[in-house]
């Protein structure tokens, strides 16, 4: 009798070390998968302001592309890309602020953005304005100030800061989930 109450002690011992690892190995995994999660969201937030990121930048590109192909051809068709640029810069720059309002950081940034980018249009309307009144010379004359220069070089600088931020961030959370990943197949 004490030789089956020793193998029932060991026995019961013995599973309840097994749900005591299974419920252990299955709590890891949950916490794993949630931590995925969390990072999968992220990475949805980051690519989000990537995108409004590269749509400014092209925006803004694209109007002053259009400012200049207009000025040195005095070609109507060349201010295109202007056109378009200015009808899609009042949908793009506040999905970029909205975009960034979780990360205050980079937010920051945002109104020095602002005052360069209505510098730019400024300065990109008042060469149009000059040159469609027929003053090519006063519009040359104003871009060779280099103002726009200066502003769109200040306006890529910021956005190459956000571009570079989400990047590093990027980076960090892939390498992250292939740790997650490791260990979530090393406990299953």
């Amino acid at each position: 009798m004490a030789r089956i109450t020793n193998f029932a002690r060991s026995t019961l011992l013995m599973l309840v070390a097994g749900i005591a690892l299974l419920i252990v190995m299955v709590g890891s995994s949950l916490w794993l998968v949630n931590a995925n999660n969390d990072y999968s969201r992220e990475i949805l937030q980051l690519r989000t302001i990537r995108a409004h990121v590269l749509n400014m930048l092209t925006s803004m590109q694209d109007a002053e592309t259009g400012q200049r192909g207009y000025l040195l051809s005095r070609d109507e068709k060349y201010l295109e890309p202007y056109n378009e640029a200015m009808a899609r810069l009042p949908d793009i720059r506040p999905k970029l602020r909205e975009s960034l309002s979780d990360n205050p950081v980079l937010a920051a940034k945002l109104p020095e953005l602002d005052k360069l980018t209505d510098a730019k249009i400024e300065e990109t309307n008042r060469t149009l304005a000059l040159a469609e009144n027929g003053d090519f010379d006063g519009a040359i004359s104003l871009l060779r100030t280099d103002s726009g220069l200066r502003y769109m070089d200040e306006i890529r600088d910021i956005l190459s800061t956000y571009q570079t931020t989400v990047d590093d961030r990027l980076r960090i959370i892939v390498s992250e989930q292939i740790d997650i990943a490791r260990i979530l197949q090393w406990l299953t």
